[in-house]
């Protein structure tokens, strides 16, 4: 693929270093994955590639081509244009999202610009959803995202226990697709999609 921009940020522990593995490689998509390693090592280390291989993965990022297929699973529609005041939050910086709960799980939308925003946590955790998106905003606000051409997506996943969390950010850009996956905190997230340059 031609013109590729990767994430060039990520915040690693000390005395921990990047490791690469590209895992495919076309002219029309590829998916890069990066992982925290104990030592410097090369691209596509057998480390890295094994099928046993213990090294914590930090992130994987992958571009593919849109032949025109259904991407409603990846830019979900969402209309943020009407908030009921019982489901408005203020985030901060004249942003508001709309929280709501169904099914045991919670969830905290808004928009900035071509992204839409969303944390989802369950609701048993009682997960401070508010104090996790208002901080994102906060970031936001000095630090700026590729611009998507149509849709940007982020997705904050806390599962069960609210121990961990699951990442995905996803953009359109002409009809390349971006995808950013990591379970690093949202502000890490945040800043890997930030330093993708296009």
């Amino acid at each position: 693929m031609k013109n590729v921009s990767l994430p060039t940020s990520f915040t690693l522990k000390d005395g921990t270093y990047l490791g690469v593995a590209i895992s495919s490689n076309t002219s029309d998509a590829f998916k890069v994955n990066f992982y925290a390693t104990t030592q410097s090592i090369g691209i596509n280390d057998d480390s890295l590639t094994a099928s046993d291989s213990k090294v914590p993965a930090l992130a994987s990022y992958e571009v593919k081509t849109d032949k025109g297929g259904n991407l409603s699973d990846t830019f979900p529609e969402t209309n943020l244009s009407n908030i009921p005041k019982d489901m408005a939050v203020d985030l901060g910086h004249g942003i508001q999202g709309m929280g709501e709960g169904a099914a045991g799980s919670q969830y905290l939308t808004w928009k900035e610009g071509r992204w839409t925003l969303q944390i989802r946590s369950v609701s048993e955790d009682k997960m401070n959803n508010p104090g996790i998106a208002k901080k994102m905003v906060e970031y936001l606000e000095s630090h700026t995202l590729p611009v998507p051409k149509d849709k940007g997506y982020i997705l904050v996943e806390y599962p069960s226990g609210g121990k961990s969390v699951h990442v995905t950010i996803s953009w359109q850009d002409r009809n390349l697709v971006h995808q950013l996956q990591t379970d690093q905190v949202p502000l890490d997230a945040l800043g890997m999609a930030v330093s993708v340059k296009s």
